[in-house]
């Protein structure tokens, strides 16, 4: 259970993985020199995938932004400026069944083929990636430095609050579909692993740390377990919690009252 939830395998970049590489193959780009080796660059990434989205990896990069390129212009097509207010959890299934059945009545009006079309959402997608990259290198293009995560404290609104209360940020592994899910804007606050058989054997882990405070030395020296997904034991038998303790906090009554 522990590996599992350290999981990192994006199995829906094999669909869209397969689907660029088709369209590389099937409809050549014209580009400059430059730009075809960058194009072929990107070819070796995705044959040479794994489907780890780890934080070196950059793979994971091209194929999350062509899966928001994708689904931003059928939605567009269809919705017109009313296309941000598509909102659904499972849209990557969208893409995944677009991808594999290329439904003609999905193809955007101004594409003749779902290969013109994924030639420009690939185009669009690199040059996306270009530019908040600032460079054309496919290499560069990290899957960590691209799903960035930071955890912000509402009391730190402008500096130096932020270096005190606010937390990253940091290049972290996993995905939007994968078990260990993580994107630049979440991700799970709590794993736990219970063992009903001997539950002092269970394990558990939070994002940050036990303490509240900012000053505290437990404030946050929880993040890297977290962003690798390892777990401490989870302690219940008062024996066991004693024998483990650091530290006791005593909750007592003003005096006088």
């Amino acid at each position: 259970m522990l590996a599992i939830q350290g999981d990192v395998y994006a199995g829906l970049h094999q669909a869209i993985r397969s689907a660029i590489l088709d369209a590389l193959q099937q409809t050549p780009l014209n580009a400059d020199p430059q730009a075809k080796q960058e194009w072929h660059e990107v070819r070796l990434l995705l044959e040479k995938y794994d489907l780890q989205t780890t934080v070196e990896s950059t793979a994971p990069t091209v194929c999350e932004k062509f899966k928001e390129v994708f689904l931003e212009e059928i939605l567009k097509d269809k919705l017109g400026d009313d296309w941000k207010l598509y909102q659904w959890g499972n849209r990557s299934t969208v893409v995944e069944n677009l991808l594999s059945r290329k439904d003609p009545a999905f193809l955007p009006r101004r594409f003749s083929s779902y290969g013109d079309f994924m030639v420009y959402c690939l185009q669009r997608t690199r040059l996306e990636l270009s530019e908040r990259f600032r460079s054309t290198h496919p290499a560069a293009w990290t899957w960590g430095d691209y799903v960035p995560l930071e955890f912000k404290h509402p009391l730190a609104a402008f500096w130096p609050l932020t270096l005190v209360f606010n937390t990253g940020p940091y290049p972290q592994p996993g995905a939007p579909s994968t078990v260990k899910q993580t994107s630049a804007g979440h991700g799970v606050s709590m794993r736990i692993v219970v063992d009903f058989s001997d539950l002092d054997g269970s394990f558990n882990n939070i994002t940050l740390g036990q303490s509240g405070h900012p000053l505290s030395p437990h404030y946050r020296d929880q993040i890297q377990s977290w962003r690798e997904a390892k777990s401490f034991p989870m302690r219940f038998a008062l024996a066991k919690v004693r024998q483990h303790a650091v530290y006791t906090s005593h909750l007592l009554p003003e005096q006088g009252h």
